[in-house]
């Protein structure tokens, strides 16, 4: 499995990231923070390590979905870098 991680503190200048709107927040069900998914890095792993369930709802593991339109967005970003191997891969299955 391939995931981008999301991040509440503001990532280095050398890393490409896009910050999530309030917006995309509220659909993806996401508290008001700041937060940015880093295009410039993704995780590889059988099943997230630290994945944790959701406060208060001990049989959930995720907030919900990103709309369609920011998903490309990401999505196509990543590829980009990808493309052009610009992209820190962080082996997260001997964890």
């Amino acid at each position: 499995m391939i995931y981008l991680p999301i991040s509440r503190t503001p990532p280095p200048a050398d890393q490409e990231r896009i910050e999530l709107p309030a917006s995309v927040k509220v659909k993806a069900g996401l508290d008001s923070a700041p937060q940015w998914v880093l295009v410039s890095e993704c995780n590889l792993d059988t099943w997230p390590f630290d994945l944790r369930a959701l406060p208060n709802q001990p049989e959930m593991f995720h907030y919900g979905h990103l709309p369609s339109g920011m998903f490309r967005i990401i999505r196509d970003r990543f590829v980009e870098r990808y493309r052009v191997r610009r992209i820190r891969l962080v082996n997260r299955g001997d964890e």
